[in-house]
């Protein structure tokens, strides 16, 4: 049976100072030996200089302390205590008013925390000195109490445990096994569950104790579980706190989400989309409202989030018909010049460059992609022209393999569908739009279909890759 004991109070503040006393005496270097193992008994001292050591052993050995007093030095104290609730060999310690705490349970065993647990060996009287501390770590208080263990001898380890599983948002469902009854306590909550199975729900994600205590057939205590749990999943649609940005260039609309794991989007016009950052280009100018749907890392739904935005400059840009020629040295430098189009700019290994004309080396022997971005004088894009170029040792050549190796059909398309057929095998297919951004619509890789289907009508650009070589082919779609 539990019981609830009283306890002595046994007060010694301890107010520790931090400075070296003036007395040049006080410490003897001499008397320092590291390699003496004094005993973790509390047995305070105070030292010549004015600071209390846990035992004379330690000040003499550890500090080199030449003289001392027994008990602390100039005692205040921060009113700790501490309660305790035992059943049968197994007492749970309860510490109150400091910051921090160190256990000493009489048996030659320690522990820190708040909240300490112990299994006694032997039925008998124990004395368990709890060491309080303030908030800058200085002992500020000792409370010992003597306590009466019985029944160690009559527990028979019973190999209990517990699995759980995740029910609902922060609640969690516990389930014990290998005894006849059960007790169970959580971390944050001050009362006793009881059963086999019982249910806890926590406050917030994070990690808490739980202790389960398991009872044979003669309610004797015969095993307890001391472990920590995980829990996830207490999201509310406001917890993650997910918002997203735009940026706007005519029709085409750039979306930004933040504070989220992963997102879907719904754009007002009937379409969605997913991803962090995605793109939409809309058919008509007006008022739309668009929401973007924010998922945590467990992919519960954590926030909805939705916006009107106003988008206009939505008639049809016609393609400029942009292109580029070049020219090469003996060093693989090329020059490439622009036509077509009011602005440029030129996309290559990763970098960006401006202009009609802009010369970039290429690696010998690398088969590298270059894409041309042209703009009207609007600002607005009107084109993009991609092809991979290598520089050898027999010379340059400009890489138009697409011919005999990859074929795209039909092209246009009324429907949307493309076939791709390569000789090789397709390691990834890419939908792009004019400007160089990926689109998400379905794509078969094994088969080689792409659907493009609910895409408007216009020029795409397909990014095509093998393991040896990237392709792009423009595509067009009618309807």
């Amino acid at each position: 049976m539990k019981t609830f004991k009283p306890y002595l109070l046994l007060t010694f503040g301890i107010f520790i100072s931090h400075f070296f006393s003036a007395q040049s005496t006080c410490i003897d270097s001499s008397l320092i030996n590291p390699n003496t193992i004094c005993t973790e008994i509390y047995d305070p001292v105070c030292g010549c200089d004015q600071i209390t050591y846990s035992n004379a052993c330690v000040a003499e050995f550890y500090y080199g302390v030449s003289s001392f007093t027994p008990g602390p030095c100039n005692p205040t104290s921060c009113q700790a205590d501490f309660n305790y609730v035992d059943s049968a060999c197994f007492v749970e310690f309860y510490g109150s008013g400091a910051s921090s705490y160190e256990w000493y349970f009489g048996d030659g065993a320690s522990s820190q925390g708040q909240y300490a647990f112990h299994n006694y060996t032997n039925s008998g009287f124990f004395t368990t000195c709890m060491y309080a501390y303030d908030s800058q770590g200085v002992l500020c208080d000792t409370i010992c109490q003597e306590i009466y263990v019985q029944g160690c001898e009559q527990s028979t380890p019973c190999g209990a445990g517990f699995q759980t599983t995740g029910v609902n948002g922060c609640e969690l469902e516990f389930f014990g096994y290998g005894a006849s009854s059960y007790e169970w306590q959580f971390e944050g909550s001050n009362t006793v569950e009881s059963g086999p199975i019982v249910s806890y729900t926590f406050p917030e994600d994070g990690v808490y104790w739980v202790l389960l205590l398991a009872y044979d057939s003669q309610n004797q205590l015969c095993d307890s579980i001391y472990e920590n749990v995980t829990v996830v999943g207490c999201g509310s649609s406001s917890i993650c706190q997910a918002y997203f940005n735009y940026t706007d260039s005519a029709c085409f609309v750039e979306f930004y989400g933040l504070g989220a794991s992963s997102y879907e989007w719904y754009f007002g016009d009937g379409t969605s989309s997913q991803g962090q950052n995605t793109f939409h280009n809309y058919s008509n100018n007006g008022l739309y409202t668009i929401c973007m749907y924010a998922y945590d890392s467990q992919g519960v739904l954590c926030d909805t989030v939705c916006q009107e935005i106003y988008v206009q400059g939505c008639e049809p840009i016609t393609p400029c018909g942009a292109g580029f020629q070049y020219s090469i040295d003996s060093t693989c430098n090329y020059t490439f010049y622009a036509y077509g189009a009011a602005f440029y700019e030129w996309s290559f290994d990763n970098t960006v460059f401006s202009g009609q004309t802009v010369s970039i080396p290429i690696s010998p022997n690398n088969i590298q992609d270059l894409c041309l971005y042209a703009y009207d004088n609007q600002g607005v894009i009107c084109d993009t022209v991609c092809e991979p170029f290598v520089c050898n040792s027999a010379g340059v050549d400009d890489m138009n393999v697409q011919a005999p190796l990859l074929t795209v059909y039909p092209n246009p398309s009324n429907d949307g569908y493309f076939n791709v057929n390569y000789e090789g095998q397709i390691t990834e297919l890419i939908c792009r739009d004019l400007a160089g951004r990926a689109i998400g619509i379905p794509i078969d890789l094994e088969r080689g279909i792409v659907d493009a289907s609910s895409l408007k009508s216009g020029r795409y650009l397909l990014q095509i890759q093998s393991n040896e070589k990237t392709f792009f082919e423009s595509v067009v779609v009618l309807k």
